[in-house]
């Protein structure tokens, strides 16, 4: 997808019609719109959230005004007035023109009423010249840049920054998911138990009494199984905002001079404190482990000296090894003659002692497996010694790690203590409130450690009741249609949820990948960022690689480079879609190149974080918009991107209110209006192409 061109007509400030034209990519990939405050870049941002999707952001007020203020006022009781956003893109060889409109009346008392629902329509030219309209509008654009996607290239930079909150957690797995294309899977998830319940009725209905009670009971388990599921999300959804707001309540005391202090000695307490967690899982699945994998040479011990034993004793026999083989006592035999030269005539003397030595020989076979199991005998010994050093081992460092984190606890509620004492009503008031939040954050953790418990048990239930299902006496062919179109869901089912996972978690690493390669090209700071397995946003430093306690620049970097990722990745699939040769897979997906649009990208950053943001901006997509402040988009910001900006354009805005002075905006290519008091009394902004 490729911007060309955006038009506003009597769409909120922009009274009459406005075009923004875009820079289409290579070097000069960026597009530049100065505004003040005010002025109407939060409404620029809108309308291309409102015209792709018919919705506007949070900070967007009173979306039901679309239609121009000035517009409806002028208008006479019962006149309809309308407003509309057209955006024209460049999309696999065609060239779109998306436009969407509303009309509103203006009723008794200066109240506005919706005429209809916006209007939508889109119509397209192909590479051959020919136009169409598209029957199916909103589907087709869901499928050029899907809604579910959108947040993560049409956003205002201020709040991107939630991408770090563990509350975000949800927002990225759904982006994944998307990106893979992987919505027929989770629609087939979904659908799949309605087709499963309506089989197994018909399998009761038809099924022998045993059959008939085991889909009951499988019944009654899956449907707590998934009300189990739900508690586990809603728990889950819990934990996340009871983080957040932790992070939120640290933020706040980091920025009180008083605490500052022992909040950053609290960070890196629970810094390490989290460290020391994950070591002790790591040491817990290290001793699991090798006890499942080499547990078993323990109990050996008897059984190998015995072995070893009773070879001993075939040895002290000198049955093993052989003095001789008992193929060259038969060679003697057939030939008649002994070694020394003696006749070996049948019933002579001779003859019967060289018979004697052929029972007394052994087969090589069975030399050999007597050698083979003092050969093994030896070995268990040697890995029971071994099992036991690193059970020692692994043992002794589980212990010294739950000695440190003793030690980090006690030291954390020590810096909590201090805190709780603190002169300061704030400070304490705001150790109070973080103390309640960790404490419901601490039951929602043991919460969900039980809906875990009870998910596991009411697996193995439900396994075992669809494996006597499966072994249930079928007395009819009807019976067994029916018991078979119930497996045959229940498989498809698992299918389709280990490809959702494995695809997913494949994505997750690559994307992992790519957000540190974005983030390095972006800063210069030491850290490493991380997509962790439940898709969190960290931020990691140090030689130990412990969580870092990120400023609002840090967050902001972390979050566009997520961004970037995710826009990279895209392009990848899309590539990788075009340049397959023949049919694609059920699963794949055609991902996409994808613009990126952006309101107030610097936010509140100083100036190093700032200048970091503008030098990795064009990096992160083909085409980059974005909206910027005087304030924000000059200086370090403006020196940054002058080389990769193609097109720039300042919203004029021209204000009723009495006494406002002209104030221009300086830029490297001239002087150009910014805000001017309106010659006729309206409020209105207009668009100023300056390069």
């Amino acid at each position: 997808m490729k911007l060309q061109r955006l038009v506003l007509e009597n769409f909120r400030q922009f009274l009459g019609a406005h075009a923004l034209e875009f820079s289409s990519g290579g070097e000069d990939n960026v597009t530049v719109v100065y505004a003040a405050n005010g002025a109407g870049k939060t409404t620029l941002l809108n309308a291309f959230t409102w015209v792709l999707y018919q919705r506007t952001t949070s900070d967007f007020e009173q979306p039901e005004r679309l239609v121009n203020d000035h517009l409806m006022a002028e208008a006479a009781e019962g006149e309809e007035r309308s407003a509309s956003v057209t955006l024209e893109f460049e999309h696999e060889y065609s060239r779109y023109r998306l436009q969407r409109r509303v009309t509103e009346r203006k009723g008794p008392g200066q109240r506005r009423e919706r005429v209809r629902d916006p209007e939508v329509e889109l119509t397209y030219t192909d590479e051959g010249g020919r136009n169409y309209q598209q029957k199916n509008p909103d589907d087709a654009i869901d499928r050029i840049l899907p809604e579910r996607l959108h947040q993560f290239f049409l956003f205002n930079g201020e709040r991107i920054e939630h991408l770090v909150d563990p509350s975000a957690f949800e927002e990225i797995e759904q982006a994944i998911k998307t990106l893979l294309g992987l919505e027929i899977i989770e629609r087939s998830l979904r659908h799949l138990p309605q087709v499963r319940r309506a089989l197994e009725g018909e399998l009761r209905r038809v099924g022998t009494p045993e059959i008939s009670r085991l889909t009951e009971d499988l019944e009654r388990l899956e449907n707590e199984r998934a009300q189990v599921d739900e508690d586990q999300a809603q728990q889950r959804r819990n934990l996340a905002a009871l983080d957040t707001e932790l992070q939120e309540l640290d933020a706040q005391l980091r920025t009180l001079e008083e605490a500052r202090s022992l909040q950053e000695d609290r960070d890196r307490a629970e810094s390490a404190f989290q460290a020391m967690e994950a070591r002790l899982r790591k040491l817990r699945d290290q001793i699991a482990d090798t006890i499942n994998d080499r547990g078993f040479v323990a109990f050996t011990a008897e059984l190998t000296q015995s072995a070893t034993a009773k070879f001993g004793e075939l040895r002290t026999k000198r049955e093993i090894p052989t003095p001789m083989k008992r193929q060259f006592v038969d060679d003697l035999l057939e030939s008649g003659e002994c070694i020394c030269g003696t006749p070996l005539i049948p019933g002579s003397q001779a003859h019967e002692h060289v018979v004697a030595w052929r029972k007394r020989v052994g087969l090589a076979d069975v030399e050999e497996a007597w050698t083979r199991v003092s050969a093994h005998a030896e070995g268990f010994r040697l890995d029971r010694d071994s099992l036991s050093r690193d059970l020692d081992r692994l043992i002794g460092d589980l212990a010294s790690a739950r000695v440190d984190r003793a030690r980090l606890e006690e030291e954390l509620s020590e810096i909590s203590r201090k805190l709780e004492r603190f002169p300061s009503e704030q400070v304490r008031d705001l150790e109070a409130r973080r103390q309640e939040v960790s404490r419901r954050r601490d039951e929602t953790n043991r919460s969900l450690g039980g809906f875990e418990s009870r998910a596991t048990t009411l697996d193995r239930q439900i396994a075992d009741t669809k494996r006597a299902l499966a072994k249930a006496e079928t007395q009819s062919e009807k019976q067994a249609v029916a018991k078979k179109r119930v497996a045959v869901t229940d498989e498809a089912a698992e299918l389709f949820s280990k490809v959702l996972a494995l695809r997913t978690q494949d994505v997750r690493e690559e994307l992992d990948r790519r957000i540190g390669e974005v983030y390095s090209a972006i800063t210069y700071k030491p850290y490493q960022p991380e997509l962790s397995e439940d898709f969190r946003l960290t931020l990691r430093g140090g030689d130990a690689l412990l969580p870092v306690a990120k400023s609002t620049g840090e967050n902001q970097i972390l979050s566009l480079s997520f961004v970037g990722a995710l826009a990279a990745l895209a392009r990848e699939r899309h590539e990788e879609a075009r340049n397959a040769k023949g049919l694609q897979p059920l699963f794949s997906t055609a991902g996409g190149v994808f613009p990126i649009v952006m309101d107030a990208p610097f936010g509140t950053l100083d100036e190093t974080p700032r200048r970091e943001v503008a030098r990795g901006l064009p990096l992160l997509a083909p085409q980059i918009v974005i909206f910027v402040s005087k304030a924000q988009g000059l200086g370090a910001v403006e020196e940054e991107l002058r080389p990769r900006i193609g097109r720039s354009w300042v919203i004029h805005y021209l204000s009723p209110k009495e006494g406002v002075a002209p104030e221009p905006i300086e830029l490297a290519w001239g002087s150009y209006p910014y805000v001017d008091p309106s010659p006729d009394g309206v409020e209105r902004a207009e668009l100023l192409e300056i390069r």
